[in-house]
């Protein structure tokens, strides 16, 4: 089973999102500005192997 989420987003603003296929997005826990979280922690992985 495959999870695909697009996000849409401007300024740091989620202006919205689509879920394709059953995954997180149907856990009523689920957030979707987790995204800027998943986002900075990708960055500073980024930073980490670049030095």
């Amino acid at each position: 089973m495959q999870w695909h989420c697009k996000f849409y987003a401007r300024n740091g603003t989620l202006l919205s999102y689509t879920s394709l296929g059953h995954g997180k997005t149907e856990e009523d826990t689920w957030s979707p500005e987790i995204i800027f979280n998943m986002y900075r922690k990708r960055l500073d992985e980024l930073e980490k192997i670049k030095k």
